[in-house]
């Protein structure tokens, strides 16, 4: 059976990604999956207007 997490977890996990720790990080401390992250990622960033967009080389 998966896990349900409250909607407040799910943005405050974004917000630790969007503040700079890594997903690697966020996912270890909280045992979720990386695939789960990005995409309360992709979900929240898309409602909130906001995306975090990889380093320029």
């Amino acid at each position: 059976m998966p896990k349900v997490y409250t909607e407040s977890q799910k943005k405050q996990w974004v917000h630790e990604y969007q503040s700079g720790k890594s997903v690697k990080e966020i996912c270890a401390e909280n045992g979720i999956s990386s695939n789960a992250l990005y995409g309360w990622i992709k979900l929240f960033s898309l409602l909130l207007g906001k995306i975090k967009k990889p380093p320029q080389i």
